[in-house]
């Protein structure tokens, strides 16, 4: 995977480039911007991935029950957010919670990559499909307080839990955070602390029987481990250029590479990755099921 498989270089595409001359003070220019990144690449690349053919067909055989991405609605003004789950095959047996719908469908790419628009740096992704439900979608996680409550809700009887992110409670800093520190703070709230609390919550469930023990793995990195491969990997040149001038002005602590984690999509960090992932699976395999 690299930079051009994902989005494009921001100050070569004119969507990008013009959003970056609203941000810097000349907003007269251009109109409101949606996002700073432009991920045509990454629809083209994932159009050539993901097969809902082949999706439907280990539905309908039977070799899975169910499927479900989650994205979160973008409102009208004033409005509140809500989760939508969209599922194609059997619903979810037991009830959500109320500000989450379940919209059953067959999925299709716009859903993916509806459920993965990070705020702001991606910009909304329209999903038409099915009508009722039509309407411009973020990340999943933005609105998702509880993101086992879908795959609880399905009746599993084993949860296989993969994060991108430490579920540990990070340590408290020796100072106040710069606004790189204070904005990985806002990041890791929305992607990585309610699934921190939901394990918790899950654990205590199975200890204490409040209903049928779900024994759960869990694969995920160490605390601030994707922040230090991504920094050690990041080189700002050619098109990172930008990229890398976009994050000078947050400084250089463990903020600004926590932001660099998430955008960052070289070749060797993508790598590096996969390798930190396969060694922490390793690890979960040979702990075993916890409860």
């Amino acid at each position: 995977m690299d930079f051009g498989a994902v989005f494009a270089n921001p100050l070569c595409a004119p969507g990008p480039a013009l959003a970056l001359l609203a941000r810097l003070g000349l907003p007269g220019l251009v109109g409101a911007p949606d996002a700073l990144l432009d991920v045509t690449p990454l629809r083209t690349r994932a159009g050539e991935l993901f097969e809902p053919e082949r999706l439907t067909a280990n539905v309908d055989a039977g070799n899975v029950d169910s499927v479900a991405v989650a994205a979160t609605v973008c409102p009208p003004a004033r409005s509140a957010a809500r989760t939508r789950l969209f599922v194609q095959g059997a619903p979810p047996q037991r009830p959500l919670h109320s500000y989450v719908d379940v919209i059953r469908t067959p999925l299709g790419l716009d859903h993916l990559l509806a459920s993965a628009a990070i705020p702001m740096l991606f910009p909304p992704v329209h999903v038409a499909d099915p009508p009722e439900a039509a309407g411009c979608y973020v990340d999943g996680g933005v609105r998702m307080n509880a993101p086992l409550g879908a795959a609880l809700a399905m009746d599993v009887e084993r949860l296989v839990v993969v994060s991108g992110h430490s579920v540990e409670p990070p340590p408290v800093p020796p100072g106040p955070p710069d606004i790189a520190a204070a904005a990985a703070v806002s990041v890791r709230a929305v992607l990585a602390d309610a699934l921190g609390d939901d394990l918790q919550s899950l654990h205590r469930k199975n200890i204490r029987g409040y209903h049928e023990t779900v024994p759960y793995l869990l694969v995920a990195p160490r605390d601030g481990e994707l922040a230090e491969l991504a920094a050690e990997s990041f080189r700002p040149s050619g098109p990172y250029w930008t990229i890398g001038k976009l994050l000078d002005p947050l400084g250089s602590g463990a903020g600004r590479d926590e932001l660099l984690s998430l955008i960052l999509f070289q070749h060797e960090y993508a790598r590096r990755q996969v390798e930190c992932g396969r060694r922490d699976a390793r690890t979960a395999l040979a702990a075993g099921w916890m409860r």
